[in-house]
């Protein structure tokens, strides 16, 4: 939720886009991290592509396999979202990492994406699934453990992997350190 334009921020797995929805639930626009964001760090575009999209009802959909599911390639994979300083920080499943956005007055995405942090010395394939903030310079990450799938819906991720990680602001070089706390 941004606060000055009473706006909400969603992210979409099987797309990658982040949604800017009025309070009224009207789509307003899109952020897309695979062109507009990885452009920004002169990273390739990861485009998205309909012709992945997944279809429940065909046989190749399985519940038990997580690469069935349709999800967006980890280079274009926003999850975690916060608004924080009139920059909307979102989590990227490649790395991971953890990107920031301006956010105009009207709430509308500025066009200064640039990454805030990569995540390291976790197990791979595991995304940040949420980003707190509490205070100022104090950024909280929740990272889920590895996708898995259950046929009986009892588990999405394999258990004891998870981790939450806490980062500070460096001010004397105006960045998250590198190290976080665990």
């Amino acid at each position: 939720f941004g606060p000055r334009s009473r706006h909400l921020y969603v992210s979409d797995l099987e797309t990658g886009l982040i949604w800017r929805i009025g309070l009224d639930g009207r789509l307003i626009d899109t952020f897309d991290h695979g062109t507009e964001g990885r452009a920004a760090a002169d990273l390739p575009f990861a485009a998205y592509d309909p012709a992945m999209r997944t279809d429940r009802t065909e046989a190749t959909f399985n519940t038990e396999e997580p690469e069935t599911w349709g999800f967006a390639p980890p280079e274009r994979r926003v999850w975690g979202l916060a608004v924080e300083n009139n920059r909307l920080y979102y989590a990227v499943a490649d790395g991971p990492t953890v990107w920031s956005v301006g956010l105009n007055p009207d709430g509308s995405f500025g066009s200064d994406a640039r990454v805030e942090v990569t995540i390291t010395g976790t197990p791979a394939g595991n995304q940040i699934s949420a980003i707190l903030f509490d205070g100022p310079g104090r950024m909280y990450l929740a990272q889920r453990g590895t996708l898995v799938g259950s046929y009986d819906y009892r588990t999405f991720m394999r258990p004891q992997e998870a981790s939450a990680l806490r980062y500070h602001w460096d001010e004397q070089r105006a960045r998250w350190m590198v190290k976080p706390d665990e």
